[in-house]
């Protein structure tokens, strides 16, 4: 008997906080995600970036990939939502919601406010 792929309903999950270190070029555009997190708070997602981002650096794999143009690294907290499709995962932005955004200068984590900002 021949199977029958059924598609999966979308299962969308409850509002969250993603926190997220990524890679950004000089010229501002994202390039990869290093690693995230989702909270089920803004203070807790933000705590997590302060934690983390001190310590972040590029990956080892930018050299292997041939990538040399200048990198930056940030941190990123967005409010929204995961949505299981049948074949990946996808994060939908709440878009009433500020992304925020930080740097980390000498060890210490500054914060940024980008109101009715696309995340990157």
């Amino acid at each position: 008997m021949d199977e029958v792929f059924e598609p999966c309903r979308r299962c969308v999950r409850p509002l969250r906080w993603r926190a997220s270190i990524k890679l950004v070029t000089d010229d501002g555009e994202t390039f990869a995600c290093v690693v995230e997190s989702e909270h089920t708070s803004q203070g807790a997602a933000r705590a997590w970036v302060e934690r983390r981002l001190p310590d972040a650096v590029c990956p080892s794999w930018m050299r292997v990939a041939g990538r040399h143009d200048p990198m930056r690294v940030f941190g990123s907290v967005v409010r929204g939502r995961a949505s299981a499709g049948p074949l990946l995962t996808t994060w939908e932005c709440q878009s009433t919601a500020p992304v925020w955004r930080a740097t980390c200068v000498d060890g210490v984590v500054r914060w940024r406010r980008c109101p009715g900002e696309a995340p990157r």
